[in-house]
């Protein structure tokens, strides 16, 4: 149980407003031009948006852009499809361009410190303004598979005075896990809880556990709830080559973890079967278009298909879905 900590400030009358930013975080900003606005993607993404609209679930995501550093087991199918590139054309140039100032951001190992303090802030930020919800979500990789939970984060006495006063949020000064580890000690004196009691954690991933610094035993216990997601039958060779012994959907079974994966609808309809046989045993199928709140999918014994229709990327070719999406597996 965790300890409810003192309050350094009078409470009374407090409302939440805006503070000077400490000067490590002015240069970040400076440098790659990274503000409140643009440092998160909130209500622009249409399908974090989906949560928000249909399950009043206010979803925040953080968007870099999916190289083979920031996503180290894409395969060639679901590089070839990725949605970093959906979406109105007319936007693309200046998503792009923010997208390629958060990563870069993050990727330099000078400014990357300073970085996963910003977020922890920014995510205190988006929970403040949606308090009054039951639920809201944070996904740390919308086109992205980085295993943020084994990135520890250092938060400042500057930055604790800042979330404190700005937000009403106690987080102490330490260096924490992560950025999952410093959210759920984060403690809201205006609603008298930890944020975690309404503020959940997700993301898909490739990563087999324990590569590239994903570990499973930590989303856990952090409360990260993963989807592995299914990257066409290149993903077989992949994890061969890596030294797993096991594919996808047995790794997803010893971890009870769901599935996601695309289907082509274009050649094959948008309707799917309830049930799948995959490479001799059976698996329940449901639809991941309706909402992203992968943390509200069943678990069961066996790994539970979430289905995603394929959409519609620039340059995308029906060779290119038929090489990422599950039919090629079923072989219909």
């Amino acid at each position: 149980m965790q300890t409810i900590p003192n309050c350094s400030i009078d409470l009374k009358d407090f409302k939440v407003k805006s503070r000077k930013w400490s000067k490590d975080h002015l240069n970040l900003s400076t440098i790659h031009s990274l503000n409140t606005s643009n440092f998160l993607t909130i209500g622009s993404n249409p399908k974090l948006e989906k949560s928000g609209k249909v399950l009043d679930i206010p979803t925040a995501g953080l968007c870099l852009m999916p190289t083979k550093d920031s996503c180290p087991m894409r395969t060639s199918a679901c590089a070839g499809l990725c949605l970093f590139s959906s979406g109105n054309p007319a936007h693309m140039p200046n998503k792009i361009k923010c997208r390629t100032r958060r990563y870069n951001a993050y990727s330099n190992l000078m400014t990357r410190p300073i970085f996963l303090r910003r977020l922890v802030i920014e995510v205190l930020r988006f929970y403040r303004k949606n308090d009054n919800k039951d639920l809201i979500a944070f996904r740390a990789n919308v086109v992205s598979d980085i295993a943020f939970e084994t990135q520890p984060v250092t938060i400042t006495d500057s930055d604790s005075l800042f979330i404190l006063e700005c937000f009403g949020i106690n987080l102490n000064s330490a260096t924490y896990g992560s950025i999952y580890h410093a959210l759920n000690s984060a403690y809201d004196y205006l609603k008298e809880r930890f944020i975690n009691e309404t503020t959940r954690f997700y993301d898909y991933t490739k990563l087999g556990n324990g590569l590239y610094g994903r570990n499973y035993e930590i989303c856990k216990e952090v409360g990260l709830h993963l989807t592995l997601s299914y990257g066409g039958i290149e993903q077989f060779e992949q994890w061969e080559k890596l030294g797993i012994k096991e594919n996808i959907f047995e790794h997803a079974k010893r971890y009870g973890l769901n599935i996601a994966a695309g289907w082509n609808s274009s050649e094959y309809g948008k309707e799917y079967p309830e049930l799948l046989e995959i490479l001799g045993k059976q698996y329940k199928v449901t639809t991941g278009d309706a909402t992203d709140a992968r943390f509200l999918d069943a678990s069961e014994d066996m790994p539970i298909i979430i289905m995603l229709l394929i959409k519609r990327t620039i340059g995308q070719t029906e060779k290119m879905r038929k090489a990422f999406c599950i039919n090629q597996l079923l072989g219909v």
